[in-house]
């Protein structure tokens, strides 16, 4: 069954964009590894003040090891955006 991961991050998406726009490392190490444990980043809502990332993996399990060996770059992508993100995982039903 495919899980929903909601990544919320307390600071405004445009700060986040900017800081990843001078330091496109960051995310660079971290989206080839989504890509390998089957995740897909679908879309962000914005917050006032936050914003949520909501990514696809193919099973608890997937995003699990996506985060056992992306943890290094996930840190440092924390540690340039200055904050850090709470993470949810949820079962998808897909209704009809």
């Amino acid at each position: 069954m495919s899980v929903m991961v909601t990544i919320t991050f307390p600071m405004a998406s445009d700060e986040a964009d900017r800081i990843v726009g001078e330091n496109p490392h960051l995310l660079g190490a971290v989206r080839p590894l989504l890509e390998k444990h089957g995740g897909r980043f679908l879309f962000r809502l914005l917050g006032d003040g936050e914003f949520t990332d909501y990514d696809e993996y193919p099973s608890r399990e997937a995003y699990a090891a996506f985060k056992a060996e992306a943890q290094p770059a996930i840190d440092a992508f924390e540690a340039a955006l200055g904050v850090s993100s709470t993470d949810e995982v949820r079962d998808v039903v897909r209704l009809g």
